[in-house]
């Protein structure tokens, strides 16, 4: 399903330059709920039920939804920020090197004419989409998630130094 979502961006990108921007938005709202409809037709997984019924069972004895109870205890804390550590590759190419390359990085690589950020961000969005589905097929191969999505940081990290200094 992740594909799915992160493919609205490669669509976006694609139909901006293509129609106006009230047709995009409309164009863009439909894919969020066909993406809904999808969703909720999507049985919970196993584990999901099984921590539901846990939960049910010791009747309020587990917080939910206590966002401070990220902070109680040393192991949750650490989980709570490598979920933000994941993402800073992403933000980082996203939010600095695409929406800075037509100003900054396009002259500097004397590249001519201009860098269409909604081009760029549709590209890359599209190789996250792509990168995904490898991901996906590479932690099943190596049996291990941990492995592949270390795999894919350090590639995304010798991406970035390739990128801004060869």
């Amino acid at each position: 399903m992740t594909v799915v979502g992160i493919f609205g961006a490669v669509v976006g990108g694609m139909t901006s330059e293509l129609v106006s921007w009230r047709m995009n938005y409309i164009i863009g709202g439909s894919m969020g709920l066909v993406l809904l409809v999808m969703r909720l037709k999507v049985r919970e997984s196993g584990i999901y039920l099984n921590a539901k019924k846990v939960i049910l069972e010791t009747e309020g004895s587990i917080s939910r939804g206590n966002f401070l109870a990220l902070f109680t205890h040393w192991n949750l804390f650490k989980k709570y920020l490598n979920c933000i550590l994941i993402a800073i590759p992403t933000w980082y190419m996203v939010g600095i090197l695409i929406q800075r390359s037509s100003s900054h990085f396009g002259p500097a690589l004397d590249i001519e004419g201009p860098i269409l950020a909604n081009r760029a961000v549709s590209l890359n969005y599209l190789g996250a989409c792509i990168g995904d589905l490898a991901s996906g097929i590479m932690s099943q191969k190596m049996k291990s998630r941990r492995k592949a999505v270390t795999f894919f940081l350090v590639y995304t990290a010798l991406g970035i130094l390739f990128f801004l200094y060869l």
